[in-house]
């Protein structure tokens, strides 16, 4: 295994959050541009709902800029925060991570390493550090449980930061119908804050219009500033959901590529670790067999050239060739006897060790688990003997209970048996109270509908005097215009005018108190008890 290490992405993690005064300098311009391409417009619908339809009104002015002012801040933001996911999208598609990548490859994964840190500005980009980050990781490591956890850590905080990032643009748009509220609280407070003041003083004509002037400024700063508010909220809404949604599924993209390609490639199984006793005798034992071997080589070597010696003639080759060998195998057979036996004899020796811990182990724990076992039951016993003292001290208590509720219950049986006796004796003297009263009632009110009728008999003959004395007043009345109309010859005397009009003076005056008199009049009538 490569024991080669890797450095970590060190710094501040990379995000998606924008830069507030960039996006603060955007927003300004285009507000001052927007305000100055009205201006001239006078007369226009759109020129009245921003400043007015010919002049400027501050106060609609202030309201609408700012409105708008937080819409081309949530617009912009959003734009600016476009650019950088759209740059992420890119960085993503042209990630240099293979798809067949071998996890076990040291070499191949340096190369990997190497290549996506050599591209410029790697450590700006989500993409590239979330990658680096997971193959440093299995590199330095090479554990799988550790690098699962470590990358889905990685994916919540980017998950954390994204959702961070939009809590300026949330602000920007929860203020916009805020600042068209305040817009309606002034147009109205403007409009109606003279109008009491003005209804206490003389009122002329120019008043009059002045102060309808004054309501109809107010209330379309109202309605206007209101409108604008919602207007903006809404336009700016969509476009920060949208950049919301394309930033999940940027990250949601992240994550299947670093699940499909690195994470469910890498090898989940455990190095397996051999005793170092074990290891130790198997390296001595190979030394042993190695020598032992190369002792009879030597030997066949020796015995091959003394024979060649010896042999006086080539029809002997064969003949001390093969007892040559057939001695050589001799030799490496018992060398290789006596090495297997020994090796026998240590790996029994070995077994035996392993064996004599084990059981020694298996006493130590054994005892343990009696000694366990012991403490045990002893506090079974405890507890047995605590719980029984409990459940007869619980028993008693309960008898002494109920004793005490048997007493209390047979003292309430007795006392609520009194009070429902003297119930029923002040039910009784009610109800035949209440019947004196009833009787009392019906005679009262037998005599105040005999003198109601008699009342209204009475009232019924006064009205009908009334009616008599009005016929009456009515034809005296068409006597008089009979007279004044007999007069009118006499009338257009010089002699005659100053007289007559003092009769038509108490003619008027006898007239207003004919017309007292005829009208109507209201009797009450109180009954005296």
């Amino acid at each position: 295994m490569s024991q080669e290490q890797v450095p970590f992405p060190t710094g501040e993690r990379p995000d998606t959050h924008v830069n507030t005064l960039i996006a603060v300098a955007c927003a300004l311009v285009l507000d001052i541009l927007f305000f100055a391409i009205l201006a001239p417009l006078k007369g226009t619908f759109i020129r009245d709902l921003f400043i007015e339809r010919n002049g400027w009104d501050w106060g609609r002015v202030v309201f609408q800029f700012s409105t708008l002012f937080m819409f081309f801040m949530s617009t912009m933001t959003i734009f600016l925060k476009r650019q950088k996911i759209r740059a992420e999208t890119r960085a993503l598609r042209d990630l240099p991570l293979p798809d067949d990548l071998d996890l076990n490859d040291d070499a191949h994964l340096m190369a990997v390493y190497n290549e996506i840190t050599s591209i410029p500005n790697w450590e700006k980009r989500i993409v590239y550090t979330r990658v680096i980050r997971v193959l440093a990781m299995w590199i330095n490591t090479r554990d799988f449980d550790r690098t699962i956890q470590y990358t889905r850590e990685n994916a919540e905080m980017d998950v954390f930061g994204s959702d961070s990032s939009f809590r300026a643009n949330r602000l920007y748009i929860w203020a916009m119908p805020l600042l068209g509220f305040l817009g309606t609280v002034y147009g109205v407070s403007y409009g109606i804050g003279g109008f009491a003041e003005f209804l206490r003083g003389d009122v002329s004509a120019e008043d009059i219009k002045f102060q309808v002037g004054l309501i109809t400024q107010g209330l379309a700063v109202a309605f206007y500033t209101t409108l604008v508010g919602l207007w903006a909220a809404g336009g700016a809404a969509f476009p920060s959901m949208s950049g919301e949604r394309r930033e999940e599924v940027l990250l949601g993209d992240l994550d299947a590529v670093i699940e499909e390609r690195l994470t469910s490639r890498m090898p989940s199984a455990k190095r397996l670790e051999f005793p170092v006793e074990s290891i130790l005798a198997m390296r001595e034992d190979i030394g042993h067999m190695a020598e032992a071997l190369a002792a009879p080589l030597k030997e066949l070597i020796s015995s091959i050239e003394e024979g060649f010696r010896r042999i006086p003639s080539p029809q002997r080759y064969d003949e001390v060739f093969a007892a040559a060998i057939a001695k050589a195998s001799d030799l490496i057979n018992d060398k290789y006897s006596e090495f297997q036996i020994r090796y026998e004899i240590r790996v029994g020796e070995l077994g035996e060790q392993l064996a004599g811990k084990l059981l020694s182990v298996s006493e130590r724990f054994r005892e343990g688990t009696e000694t366990l076992a012991k403490q045990l039951d002893t506090q079974a016993q405890a507890i047995q003997t605590s719980g029984a003292r409990a459940v007869e001290q619980q028993a008693a208590a309960v008898q002494a209970y109920l004793g005490t509720l048997d007493q209390a219950s047979e003292r309430e049986s007795t006392r609520w048996k009194e009070v429902s006796d003297d119930l029923r004796k002040q039910v009784g003297d009610a109800a035949s109270q209440l019947g004196q009263s009833v009787q009392a009632l019906r005679d009262a009110s037998s005599l105040a509908a005999r003198g109601a009728d008699e009342a209204a008999r009475g009232l019924a003959n006064q009205m009908t005097r009334l009616v008599d004395v009005g016929t009456r007043i009515e034809s005296l009345l068409q006597a008089t215009k009979a007279v004044e109309i007999a007069l009118g010859d006499i009338a257009g005397s010089k002699d005659f005018r100053l007289a007559m009009s003092e009769l038509r003076t108490h003619l008027q005056t006898t007239d207003d108190l004919v017309k007292r008199l005829t009208k109507p009049r209201q009797i009450v009538l109180t009954e005296s008890r």
